[in-house]
């Protein structure tokens, strides 16, 4: 029976060992200017990449500008992979599988366009009705065009 105990201990340590996730490469490096560099790979094929400055160090301003990469593999099997950078602009992902936003209805996209081609000195507290007063315009006319696709 106690051969049968330590047998079965030894199946489950096994079996254990095999889902532990080993690092198969680890690389970080840091510069005394403020740049940087990191990355690692893993057994179950986890990428992650990333490189940085330091701007403006020292003053009010200091930041960092970064950009890098990861890669994994999804319990599906699928591959992902996403890009990015972060900088004064925030950061900034680029993949494949990011949902992206839906396009700007035609109403609002003309009334903007129409915005940026006239711009106006409004007096304060105006602007805020001029935007309300074209937002409702547009989205009118929307309802209006779909009114009269229905009856048609």
């Amino acid at each position: 029976m106690k051969s049968v105990f330590v047998a079965l201990a030894f199946l489950a340590v096994a079996v254990a060992v095999e889902d532990v996730v080993q690092i198969l490469r680890q690389e970080a490096d840091v510069g005394f200017d403020g740049t940087y560099k990191h990355a690692f790979e893993t057994s179950n094929g986890i990428v992650v990449e990333e490189h940085g400055v330091l701007k403006n160090a020292g003053s009010e301003n200091a930041a960092v500008d970064a950009a890098g990469s990861y890669e994994f593999t999804a319990p599906d099997g699928i591959k992902y992979a996403l890009h990015y950078v972060a900088d004064e602009n925030g950061f900034q992902p680029q993949a494949d599988f990011l949902p992206t936003p839906p396009p700007i209805p035609a109403a609002i996209q003309r009334a903007l366009d129409y915005i940026a081609a006239h711009p106006q000195q409004l007096p304060h507290g105006k602007v805020f009705v001029a935007l309300a007063f074209l937002a409702v315009a547009a989205a009118v006319e929307d309802v209006v065009q779909i009114l009269r696709q229905k009856a048609d």
